[in-house]
């Protein structure tokens, strides 16, 4: 995966963290106050083209979450 998808996928991630009622990309975008983004098309293309796997997303989420609030982690612990 390339840097530029990289920040596409986080982007959509931090926009489906915040997002309420149905996470289309549009309305990820909007969230993230990128709704006149010129190329959204992009980010779309992030899912469409790219093969996925949902455990190996959970992690890297767990571990960009953990970095991100490491306290709610360490209370856990």
């Amino acid at each position: 995966m390339s840097s530029a998808t990289w920040l596409k996928a986080t982007t959509l991630i931090k926009g489906a963290l915040l997002c309420r009622g149905p996470r289309r990309i549009t309305s990820l975008l909007r969230v993230l106050g990128l709704s006149n983004e010129p190329r959204f098309e992009k980010y779309h293309r992030v899912l469409n083209r790219d093969k996925w796997s949902c455990v190996l997303c959970a992690k890297i989420l767990l571990v960009y979450s953990s970095h991100s609030c490491p306290l709610v982690f360490q209370s856990l612990s």
